[in-house]
């Protein structure tokens, strides 16, 4: 039953073909009209050679830009990049002169010498006098024992 609906197609198809197909079309069949032409310029084509650079003027905005900036003040002994230059991390860009940093350097070293030898001056007197406070304890437990056991006079207990 399908396999002759199929046929019956295939027939049906070829028939529709060649009957579509009737006329055979023959050059200049086709009536000439004078409002078909159409007027445009005409240019030859020349084979020219042109240059592989173009030049061209324009301006170019940064897609990322960043701020150049320094811990500490100084003076710019050099400068390594230029404008558009490409750079990387670690790269040295600007050269800046350290030698006010170096003389600030030395004198808050020189002052943290002075501050420690003050500091050892002092633990040094405080030592002396916890030393000079235990023997004046030790001289006037001993000067009271002696006031109590009536050795001592009470001029000689001031005195001390």
């Amino acid at each position: 039953m399908l396999q002759r609906k199929i046929i019956y197609a295939i027939i049906l198809i070829s028939a529709l073909v060649s009957l579509s197909c009737k006329g055979k079309i023959e050059p200049g069949t086709v009536k000439k009209d004078g409002s078909a032409a159409v007027k445009a310029p005409v240019a030859e084509a020349q084979y020219i050679s042109l240059p592989l650079l173009y030049e061209a003027m324009g301006t170019v905005h940064a897609k990322t830009a960043g701020t150049l900036s320094g811990k500490l003040m100084g003076t710019v002994k050099a400068i390594n990049v230029r404008e558009g230059d490409f750079i990387k991390k670690g790269d040295i860009l600007v050269l800046i002169d350290d030698s006010q940093v170096n003389a600030q350097l030395s004198q808050a070293e020189e002052s943290w010498a002075g501050a420690q030898k003050e500091y050892d001056a002092s633990v040094s007197a405080v030592d002396s006098a916890r030393a000079a406070s235990k023997l004046a304890r030790a001289t006037y437990d001993r000067y009271l024992n002696l006031i109590r056991e009536e050795s001592a006079s009470r001029q000689e207990f001031e005195e001390v």
